[in-house]
């Protein structure tokens, strides 16, 4: 007994000792306006190797041997300014503050270490990357509804809720759209519905605009959308509800876990709807949607850089409009897994395999007419990346392969021609990317990248069991179904990027010029050919892959004006480009038949011209930014009904846990020439119009949950122009309350 008494003494006055000697500050690191949790800042005593970092969810723990009233703590991250301060001062505190670097704040930059934009393994062009942390709890609905802020996006909304993008005066099909590097892309018409993904389970979306893109395959004569989804979130669980006008409401709820110390598991379900009543009718408009997506992340190494990761992600829409009787049906899955690190004694390898299916059925009752289309489109993709180094220099190859299949069924009263078909599509393609850093010895101009990239593709077309409703199957009719198509391209691109830094300024300017190719869609294999018009004999349809030759010019430029009271710095971007098209596809329906048909323009182009500028005010409380685009279009036949001047402003101002962001837009009207029943195109033009959404949300702290309130007016001018009885720019309202732990 005297013995247990002993030791129990002793341990306890050895406690002591160590807690005297052995001193703990902790706490947590945000940002000094938005209250965010900040990651990978380095804590440390200044002159003396004692040091930390703090983790995903901002907190540090740092222990100094012995205490000593002169000690100084440092906090420093690449984007934000170093912070010091006594060691009284940090006894005292829980939480600390840091202030953005301007200069620093590029997001290639900041989040180089989190989620590495894929972007930067092909060539520069204009880049834009949107973290979580500019879109969480703002009140968004998807994707398109956070894109479209964007002066060079336009989003495409149909009755049934579909969203597509395009960019640049270009069509939806001209933009290709990848969730964890994986195309989207359907089969049929090369078109991505943007709903169908959940934006509560996306940690970053980066948009590269331009033709010159090598790595993320051909078709991109537009640009890229790719969507990061959160691997890892900084929280075990969270719930959001969201409510709105037109009885529009969803749930989402959020899981993640460390199940064991190098592996981690993510969960995340997803529910919404709304019923949307016709104009002065009893009819109305409903629909349902429904998300799933697991996540899993094996680290095979300390840093990370050797990991496998698996995903998968369910899809469904459901729409019913009553007034004609119709019903949209989509079905998309997605499952992938991918290993990256070294392959015995060969390092730097990616290996990713993935399939996609896309189930979709259309159908509509009109006056004992009827029309039901289904086609069932399965995808199968391998990717294999590896890169070298030699020295400051690189050159990055990679081999791509797609295998996909179309099942398409049709059944109507209105069109009496294709009822069936099965069709697939077989596609190869090798990249290589060389870059190329030069040393400029320059004191302003700080180092130059001369990039060059080439691209080959092999696609190979089959088509079996085809079922005609009518004799009408001659190859005039429709060539696409009767002969075993193929085609091969070869891209070449080359881009030189300038960079530059003085102590209170940072450029950059690119070039880059280059060709692409894109198909033919399956969509355009099941039409028919137009018949030539005898007003322009030039355009011939012709069944082989469109050519697009780009050029852009690009300028950046960041700069901190420390002797301005009212304006911090500002940031400047503009741009200019032009893509002239061979061969450019024209697809339409014939307006008494509904029959698909095509034909193709020989030339055709599009100039603009971009910019944006953002000062910042109040120590990076208030920021403005406005963006204006002006596009040139030659033939709107070929991208009918774009917009060719469009303006944004967009206010954002945090303090305090507090986020506010108006946002303002003004396009102009929208003309296309539209195919008569003579053969011929009459022009339609929409009219031009301007709008407001304004956002707000609070972010509170309470013990160990988080809480995010927001409250959303989107179309605040309240325009009630109608489409087939729908009002579609109305003012809503929309609330939403999450809680995290």
């Amino acid at each position: 007994m005297k013995i247990f008494l002993f030791i129990l003494i002793f341990f306890f006055f050895s406690f002591l000792n160590a807690s005297d000697s052995d001193f703990i500050i902790q706490g947590k690191v945000r940002h000094i306006n938005t209250h965010e949790e900040i990651s990978d800042v380095n804590i440390y005593v200044k002159d003396f190797p004692i040091g930390t970092t703090s983790d995903n969810n901002g907190r540090f723990k740092l222990v100094i041997p012995a205490k000593r009233n002169d000690f100084i703590i440092v906090f420093d991250h690449i984007a934000y300014d170093t912070m010091q301060v006594s060691l009284e001062e940090a006894i005292s505190q829980s939480d600390f503050y840091l202030k953005p670097n301007l200069l620093q704040t590029n997001k290639i930059i900041v989040e180089a270490k989190k989620a590495r934009s894929e972007f930067a393994k092909d060539l520069p062009q204009s880049l834009t990357i949107i973290t979580a942390k500019e879109f969480e709890g703002k009140g968004y609905i998807d994707v398109g509804d956070l894109l479209r802020v964007d002066q060079s996006i336009v989003i495409e909304e149909d009755l049934s809720g579909k969203k597509t993008i395009s960019m640049r005066g270009g069509n939806a099909e001209d933009v290709v759209v990848f969730y964890n590097g994986v195309k989207m892309n359907n089969n049929y018409d090369n078109v991505f519905d943007l709903s169908l993904i959940n934006i509560e389970d996306i940690e970053q979306i980066e948009v590269i605009k331009g033709s010159n893109t090598a790595l993320f395959g051909s078709d991109a004569f537009s640009g890229v959308i790719n969507i990061i989804p959160k691997l890892k979130q900084n929280y075990t669980a969270r719930f959001i509800q969201k409510f709105g006008s037109y009885n529009s409401g969803d749930w989402n709820f959020q899981a993640n876990h460390d199940i064991f110390k190098n592996l981690h598991v993510s969960y995340n379900q997803k529910r919404s709807g709304s019923r949307r009543p016709y104009d002065e009718e009893d009819s109305y408009l409903e629909n349902s949607t429904t998300h799933h997506s697991a996540n899993m992340v094996y680290n095979l190494s300390k840093e990370g850089s050797k990991n496998i990761s698996a995903m998968y992600m369910r899809s469904k829409l459901d729409y019913f409009n009553s007034n004609i009787f119709s019903r949209i049906d989509d079905l998309n899955q997605l499952g992938s897994i991918s290993y990256a690190g070294n392959i015995g004694n060969f390092d730097r390898f990616k290996i990713s395999l993935s399939y996609q299916n896309l189930n979709t059925r259309r159908s509509f009752i009109l006056d004992k007419q009827f029309y039901d289309r289904h086609y069932y489109n399965d995808n199968y993709f391998f990717n294999l990346e590896k890169t070298f180094f030699s020295g400051s220099h690189s050159f990055l190859t990679a081999y791509q392969y797609e295998n996909g299949k179309l099942d398409y069924k049709e059944e109507s009263t209105f069109v009496r021609t294709l009822e069936a078909a099965q069709l697939s599509r077989e596609k190869h393609g090798v990249v290589g990317v060389l870059k190329l850093p030069v040393a400029t010895g320059s004191e302003y101009l700080n180092y130059a990248d001369i990039n060059l990239s080439y691209r080959y593709d092999y696609v190979k077309n089959q088509q079996r069991d085809m079922l005609f409703r009518t004799s009408l199957t001659e190859t005039n009719f429709y060539p696409g179904l009767f002969k075993e198509n193929s085609w091969q391209e070869s891209t070449l691109k080359i881009s030189i990027q300038l960079k530059g830094r003085s102590s209170q300024a940072a450029y950059t300017f690119f070039m880059g010029v280059g060709n692409n190719a894109k198909f033919p869609t399956m969509f355009h294999q099941l039409s028919m050919p137009s018949l030539l018009n005898p007003l322009r004999p030039e355009v011939v349809p012709d069944l082989n892959p469109e050519k697009n030759y780009g050029t852009d010019l690009g300028f950046e430029l960041m700069l901190e004006t420390p002797k301005q009271k009212k304006i911090e710095g500002f940031q400047l971007n503009l741009n200019y480009f032009k893509n002239i098209y061979k061969n450019k596809f024209r697809s339409f329906l014939t307006p008494a038949t509904g029959i698909a048909v095509f034909d193709n323009v020989p030339d055709a182009d599009i100039t603009g011209i971009e910019a944006k500028i953002r000062p910042i005010f109040l120590q990076g409380k208030l920021s403005l930014e406005a963006g204006a685009t002006r596009l040139f279009v030659s033939e709107k036949a070929a991208f009918p009904f774009k917009s060719e001047t469009k303006y944004t402003i967009q206010l954002f101002f945090d303090y305090s846990g507090f986020s506010t962001k108006v946002y303002w837009f003004n396009e102009s009207s929208q003309v296309g020439w539209v195919r008569s029943s003579n053969g011929g195109f009459g022009e339609i033009e929409f009219p031009g119009f301007t709008n407001m959404d304004f956002h707000l949300s609070k972010k509170l702290e309470i013990y160990k949950l988080n809480y995010t309130l927001s409250f959303s007016i989107r179309n605040i001018i309240n325009d009630q122009h109608i489409l087939e009885g729908i009002a579609l720019r109305d003012r809503r309202f929309y609330i939403g309350l999450g809680v995290e732990y």
